[in-house]
């Protein structure tokens, strides 16, 4: 009886499904007490969320992170559209011009507005070129970042002219960033003491960016989930040291940090790219896992004192020289008029190229 039983609830199941030759519609079959039931559409049914009004559904998509709202895209073309719309919606881009609008009081007023509303904003670009600009003014738009969940965040004052720096204060920007870029900013130190991490900020570019060595160890330990560094023309920093509990960077760019002296990655095995220009640097520690790309241009107008080669023989090319280094590159670029040196000297550079095969 047991088996009998399961083999009638197996036939059942089976034909479950069937295909109705005349329309070509799968038809589920119901049974009830006689084992007849009427076959009941299951492929045609209606899509209940295309049946929302437009509206809605732009409110939907507009609501959805970033990673989410390109889904849709994929799941149903129709909502392209409104993927654009939301893009258009949710980015806001200022220029604060002198004696042009709008103003910096404008400015604040429409930001503090959008923080009381919790809008939410994917991209904020603020470009200031005036020094009506200030502190309060500044602060107001850090706050609207976290209010409104920024993702993509760039805020440009290179052209603000000489006055006093306006710093800026990681700590309090939106834990939703994705994306930082800065220009011509100056980092600060407070706020950091018992600061929330940035799960989701996976690249920082800076650009003429002031900060120092200590501001920049605590802002890489706020970012577990960096992947792109780049820095350029930053002042005030000496060293860039990243440990083996910092973030997984795959690429890394340094280019006319003047005050940079050390570099030392060799924790980090998972960095991809490594891209260095500037003056010449002694001390250039590199990963020896899997890095592909290396780039170095240095920038010295005199000739490299014996003593100082040697230093960069010891930690530098030497990392190169490691066999599982040697294997991974792909693409290795030294481009340097320093590097006018003794001839006795030479044979070992030589000597180093010839393993990484590049000459």
């Amino acid at each position: 009886m047991a088996r009998g039983a399961e083999g009638g609830n197996g036939g059942r199941a089976a034909e479950a499904l069937e295909s109705d030759r005349g329309s070509g519609v799968k038809r589920r079959r119901t049974d009830g007490e006689d084992g007849e039931g009427e076959p009941e559409e299951e492929d045609n049914k209606e899509d209940l969320i295309s049946l929302l009004p437009d509206d809605m559904l732009r409110e939907i998509v507009s609501r959805l992170p970033l990673r989410y709202g390109i889904r849709t895209q994929v799941v149903c073309k129709e909502w392209r559209n409104y993927w654009k719309e939301r893009r258009q919606k949710m980015s806001r881009e200022y220029e604060i011009l002198p004696r042009v609008h709008p103003s910096a009081t404008a400015l604040v007023e429409e930001m503090e507005d959008l923080a009381r509303q919790r809008r939410l904003i994917e991209y904020l670009s603020v470009v200031i070129h005036t020094t009506t600009v200030h502190i309060d003014h500044f602060r107001v738009i850090l706050n609207c970042t976290a209010a409104c969940a920024v993702e993509n965040l760039h805020i440009d004052l290179s052209n603000r002219g000489p006055t006093r720096p306006l710093r800026l204060h990681i700590p309090l920007l939106s834990r939703n960033l994705a994306r930082l870029s800065l220009c011509a900013t100056t980092m600060s130190n407070l706020y950091f003491k018992d600061a929330r991490p940035f799960p989701e900020l996976a690249a920082i570019y800076l650009h003429s960016v002031a900060v120092d060595t200590k501001v920049f160890d605590r802002i890489l330990a706020l970012c577990p989930s960096l992947r792109v560094l780049d820095l350029r023309k930053c002042s005030w920093l000496d060293a860039i040291a990243i440990t083996s509990k910092g973030p997984n960077l795959t690429s890394l760019t340094i280019a006319d940090c003047d005050g940079v002296t050390r570099v030392d990655v060799l924790p980090v095995s998972s960095l991809r790219s490594i891209r260095y220009s500037g003056r010449f640097l002694p001390s250039f520690k590199l990963s020896s896992a899997s890095c592909t790309n290396l780039y170095l241009s240095y920038q010295y107008s005199g000739l490299i004192l014996p003593k100082l080669f040697d230093k960069w023989l010891e930690n530098t090319v030497w990392y190169l020289y490691n066999e599982t280094i040697a294997i991974n590159i792909t693409n290795f670029t030294i481009c340097s008029n320093a590097l006018r040196v003794c001839f006795f000297l030479l044979d070992i550079i030589v000597s180093v190229l010839l393993c990484l095969d590049i000459i």
